[in-house]
């Protein structure tokens, strides 16, 4: 089973956070067990090359492989979104009232 901390509650939802996915265990087990937590949407902020670097080229297939939603929003690593309106319009088209 991940390790998925909850950050905050967000209408009948919740944002979390987590490590990298199959580090422990395989990409499609890691979703697998996120589905089972409650999570049906997962929100990667790697940019592409960092994620074929650690290996998670497959992260979006797995995901919908396990009925969870993907979406990448692409950060520079240990760094801030650029554009505060891109974060608010991902958070509010995903919080549930």
């Amino acid at each position: 089973m991940p390790e998925m901390f909850r950050v905050a509650a967000l209408g009948d939802g919740f944002l979390g956070i987590m490590g990298m996915p199959g580090i422990h265990e395989s990409l499609r087990e890691t979703f697998d067990g996120l589905a089972r937590l409650g999570v049906d949407v997962v929100v990667s902020l790697l940019q592409e090359p960092e994620a074929l670097d650690l290996g998670l080229a497959g992260e979006q297939a797995a995901c919908e492989s396990a009925g969870l939603e993907f979406l990448s929003f692409p950060i520079e690593d240990r760094g801030l979104p650029s554009d505060p309106e891109a974060v608010s319009q991902l958070a509010g088209g995903r919080t549930r009232g």
